[in-house]
């Protein structure tokens, strides 16, 4: 079984904290927003695969999730996604029961074109809100109003059964009772899946030029987050995201779990477990458009997924870790940082709130 990445790289407007590889179109100079020279690359792409000549034998696996990532895959149009998901099924067999995860920002909702999403196969439906504020909306340079946001809930609720939202927490001057508010708010709408996910400023972005203080009740919100989630029948199943029972996301667990992953698309990344190699496509939109699909490739090192394994509530087995790194984990276990849980290894609550510093123990 293989998890497919899909990614489109466009979107209305670039936000202030976002370092993906992502560019601002301009609707009013092209007919559909995501240009057909990226649609025809990727269809390319797609195609190569069938060749069995790039690397990979991806094709003899069957794809169990599919997830189109960006950017903001909901300008594509109808169309254009058809001609995407068409190239798929030329390569690829899918699987009945597939996972189909599309992106949505709030500010390109359209019932109709929600609607031919579902009726292409999209089954889920992850839609970015980060706040509900206004202010915050501004400060983190989102299109969508709070209207806007609440339209596209309700419409996306509507049509899809799986809805996923996207929340920032521990903004700056954000306060407990601002995020608990944004959480209920997102409530109302009863998602499947909620992922509350902690601002973090990187570099080459607007906000890495701004002086922002700290925000001390990070710690606070977090359990804050969960207790309110876990309250309203959200398990958390992830350091950043809670499901209901049933709705956790497949395509994120494969990512955490070690499996292996295509990627397809400007940037995109892919893991070859059977050969434990990954590979980057191109970060050039004009290379990549002109069909010049360069793939950076490296040997995982065995690290990526003790760090990712251990975002997991259900965390790694013992066989991750070598005799040094068995070593550490027993001295976070004596520090209460992590413990034994079904065989595996997991980061407890307290381990929760500083796991960056015990995958740093680790490394």
């Amino acid at each position: 079984m293989l998890a497919l990445y899909i990614h489109i790289p466009f979107c209305l407007q670039k936000c202030r904290y976002c370092n993906f590889v992502s560019f601002p179109v301009n609707l009013e100079n092209q007919r559909d927003s995501v240009p057909e020279s990226y649609i025809d690359a990727l269809c390319c792409e797609i195609g190569g695969y069938f060749s069995k000549n790039n690397g990979y034998k991806y094709n003899n696996n069957i794809i169990s999730t599919i997830y189109v990532g960006g950017g903001t895959p909901s300008l594509l149009s109808a169309g254009q996604l058809a001609r995407i998901i068409a190239s798929v099924k030329k390569v690829f067999a899918v699987a009945d029961d597939a996972e189909f995860t599309l992106e949505a920002n709030p500010e390109t909702y359209a019932r109709e074109k929600f609607a031919a999403y579902q009726a292409l196969g999209v089954n889920r439906i992850s839609l970015g809100v980060q706040s509900f504020r206004p202010e915050y909306l501004r400060y983190l340079g989102r299109v969508h109003s709070r209207e806007k946001a609440a339209e596209a809930l309700r419409g996306a609720r509507e049509i899809f059964d799986n809805v996923s939202v996207d929340l920032l927490s521990n903004l700056p001057g954000q306060t407990l009772e601002q995020s608990a508010a944004d959480l209920r708010t997102a409530l109302d709408f009863q998602p499947r899946h909620i992922s509350c996910y902690e601002l973090t400023v990187e570099h080459d972005t607007p906000l890495a030029t701004e002086q922002i203080a700290q925000n001390e009740l990070g710690a606070e919100m977090y359990l804050q987050t969960k207790k309110i989630l876990e309250d309203n029948g959200y398990a958390q199943y992830e350091i950043s995201n809670y499901a209901q029972a049933g709705y956790e996301s497949k395509h994120n667990l494969a990512y955490w779990s070690d499996e292996p992953y295509l990627g397809v698309g400007l940037a995109a990344h892919s893991y070859d477990k059977a050969n434990q190699r990954r590979y980057a496509n191109t970060s050039d939109l004009a290379e990549y458009s002109a069909g010049k699909c360069i793939r950076v490739t490296e040997t995982e090192d065995g690290f990526n997924k003790i760090m990712m394994g251990l975002r997991k509530n259900s965390g790694i087995p013992a066989a991750y870790l070598d005799a040094r790194q068995k070593a550490i984990a027993q001295k976070l276990i004596s520090e209460e940082l992590l413990a034994w849980q079904n065989n595996n290894l997991c980061a407890t609550n307290r381990g929760r709130l500083i796991l960056n510093q015990i995958l740093r123990e680790l490394m």
